[in-house]
């Protein structure tokens, strides 16, 4: 596996340099948490209930794509998916790395005309769809459903707090999603974030709003009928409670070269981890690997299946239809 990375290496150098696939990722968001609290209920006395409550956090760590997908020419095209791997250091429940499946869509755009061999940069807009992404509410076995990283981590099992975990009764787990869109840059001819000198293009950075959800284990007062748990406005999903929660706050992304080298020098896959390769392309797990090392020291992929099922039907591809 070494060998073949030594191999992209040297054929990217010929190119020039590296491409950009790893960026920094910095979200700070408002999510909705619950916590245990005595409640007063007139005519009955004092009980301990969970109530939601809106909390504040920074989610960090890094945004890995698939190979070549940050750094475009002028003949490249197809859709490529990629991993956000991030780590919430409030959360109440597991505090280790989470994983989400992400797509990433950036177009740019120039007001001048560049020589070859000459550096600039342009404007960009782009989205970035992560978790569930685009896909209605899900009804029950209608999430993606996959175990990545250590036993106790399912995706971002727990990212926004204890009760961000199964579906009751079922035992089910229910994905988080981060929608972001934003501005920034691309650099044209510019080594120092892994562009060839001539007409290739690399992103630099998109900064702007991210919404999202998160799934609650448990209604608002543990659904005793005391407190009041409900719509005001439908439209969402009025079948059951209310348990998907909002996520809302800022974003952003940097391309981090200095963090791909050293993953692109230091990091392969051992051989369970190989396995997992058929649900992706080793280059994009060996960065989804060293980036959580960058969190978590000795952090390993599994051999447990990172397919995501949709309906029951696995996607090995990443699709575009699963965003």
């Amino acid at each position: 596996m070494k060998k073949l990375m030594i191999a992209a290496a040297a054929a990217a150098m010929v190119g020039g340099a590296f491409a950009a696939d790893v960026y920094d990722y910095k979200a700070s968001v408002k999510y909705v948490d619950m916590q245990k609290k005595v409640i007063v209920i007139p005519f009955v006395g004092k009980a301990q209930m969970d109530v939601k409550v809106v909390k504040s956090t920074t989610l960090s760590g890094y945004l890995v794509t698939s190979p070549e997908c940050g750094c475009l020419d002028e003949a490249s095209s197809g859709a490529v998916h990629g991993f956000l791997v991030i780590r919430n250091p409030k959360s109440t429940g597991d505090k280790g790395v989470k994983v989400m499946p992400a797509n990433l869509l950036v177009g740019w755009w120039s007001n001048k005309i560049v020589d070859p061999g000459k550096k600039a940069t342009f404007d960009a807009d782009g989205y970035l769809f992560a978790g569930l992404g685009k896909q209605a509410v899900p009804a029950p076995g209608a999430y993606p459903a996959y175990d990545f990283g250590d036993p106790t981590t399912k995706g971002t099992y727990k990212m926004m707090g204890a009760y961000n975990m199964i579906e009751p009764g079922s035992g089910a787990f229910i994905e988080a999603w981060l929608d972001a869109a934003g501005f920034g840059k691309v650099a044209f001819g510019d080594e120092s974030i892994g562009c060839a000198i001539g007409h290739e293009v690399c992103l630099k950075n998109l900064a702007g709003s991210v919404i999202g959800g998160s799934w609650l284990c448990a209604q608002n007062g543990n659904g005793l009928g005391y407190l009041d748990d409900a719509y005001l406005c439908w439209g969402w999903n009025t079948a059951t409670p209310k348990l998907m929660e909002v996520i809302s706050g800022t974003w952003s992304i940097k391309a981090n070269q200095k963090v791909q080298e050293w993953i692109e020098a230091n990091v392969d896959l051992n051989t369970a981890e190989q396995a997992l390769v058929a649900n992706s392309t080793a280059e994009t797990l060996i960065l989804v690997k060293g980036a959580a090392q960058q969190m978590a020291k000795g952090w390993t992929l599994t051999n447990k299946s990172i397919t995501p099922t949709i309906g029951g039907t696995p996607d090995n591809s990443f699709a575009t239809t699963w965003f």
